[in-house]
């Protein structure tokens, strides 16, 4: 979650980014042109090819089918009942999530669109978007995350504790736990929603006016302090620590799950409901760990290359790279819990049917 983890363009219509190591001048001229090692594999027209593919191709297509997607989700779980059942609940928070998640990220790559078309309208439009909706953005994936490791530790309470599950997982309770977790993640993120603002400056090359970004004078102000709460603190809580947990948790119920299985096929019968509830646990499961396959290992790169690139990271090339497949991963995790649902669940796949068919 830095600061400035994204592309914007200047008035000269050069993509550059905004980087912590950046010293701040009279002008708010605080940019960095983009890395430009020829030598390197991932040279500045390799890394604008796979920006182009993810930001301009992949993202808005996977945005479209997950838009569609998580509005279904939002629509069956709804006629299910919403305070059914705590997994209904935290599966109704996680859609919406999603929802605004995958809504949000193509307004942000529209920019680099319109770039292709008319160029000072493109840059114009990229930077108000990464302004205004950058941060955002993060904040509904941070939602997310956290959401999913509430699924994770429901699941685990519900397979290991299942006498306290109606005590501590009740749909009410679950719905506080949902609300209170997403506004821990947007209480968290605050600050970074005062750190950059637009400002309207000539452009010699396209001879108009362009927004650009600068930083804001609360973001001066606290340039150091900001960026290394961003740059681990916050890091930590919306990264590692939610995927520790979803995999500490997948861990005990996939243990779990596979005793449960080799005692049921030692039983002469099985009822209904406990084929039902494992079907639902394995569903939850499966989120879980696409969530986690999907999602760690750009976690993973991302710090490792926090750490070992210091000076100038957020110029790297290979940085850059990692945080456009990071993009990917996270519109992908965003989009695909329709098709696990329809995949996995009967019951979800039932009243689909009955939606789509009416």
């Amino acid at each position: 979650m830095e600061v400035a983890d994204g592309k914007v363009i200047n008035s000269e219509g050069h993509t550059t980014l905004f980087t912590a190591n950046t010293t701040v001048s009279e002008s708010d001229n605080l940019f960095y042109n983009e890395a430009s090692n020829e030598s390197n594999i991932l040279g500045p027209h390799v890394i604008k090819l796979i920006g182009l593919i993810c930001n301009n191709i992949y993202i808005p297509i996977v945005s479209v089918f997950g838009l569609v997607g998580n509005m279904l989700n939002i629509i069956v779980l709804s006629q299910h009942g919403v305070k059914s059942n705590s997994s209904t609940v935290l599966l109704f928070g996680l859609s919406l999530s999603d929802f605004a998640f995958v809504l949000t990220k193509p307004l942000v790559c529209l920019g680099g669109i319109i770039f292709y078309f008319n160029e000072p309208l493109g840059t114009s439009v990229s930077n108000l978007t990464y302004c205004f909706l950058h941060m955002v953005t993060r904040t509904f994936v941070a939602i997310s995350t956290g959401l999913i490791a509430v699924i994770s530790v429901e699941r685990f309470v519900a397979v290991f504790f299942p006498f306290k599950m109606s005590q501590y997982f009740t749909p009410q309770n679950t719905a506080v736990i949902a609300s209170l977790t997403a506004l821990s993640y947007v209480f968290a993120m605050s600050p970074f929603y005062a750190v950059f603002t637009y400002k309207w400056e000539y452009s010699s090359i396209y001879n108009t006016t362009v927004a650009t970004v600068v930083p804001t004078p609360f973001y001066k102000q606290n340039f150091d302090l900001i960026n290394l709460y961003g740059g681990v603190p916050l890091n930590i809580y919306a990264g590692p620590i939610p995927l520790g947990v979803v995999l500490a948790s997948g861990c005990a119920i996939s243990f779990k799950l596979t005793l449960n299985s080799k005692q049921r096929k030692s039983m002469t019968h099985t009822t209904q409901t406990a084929v039902d509830d494992s079907k639902v646990m394995k569903m939850l499961l499966i989120v879980c760990t696409v969530f986690f396959v999907t999602i760690f290992p750009s976690t993973i790169v991302h710090f490792y290359l926090y750490f070992s690139i210091p000076d100038d990271i957020f110029n790297d090339p290979v940085y850059i790279t990692v945080q456009y497949l990071t993009e990917v991963a996270y519109v992908t995790n965003a989009s695909i819990n329709f098709i696990i649902y329809v995949t996995v669940s009967n019951k979800f796949r039932a009243r689909y049917k009955k939606l789509l068919c009416r």
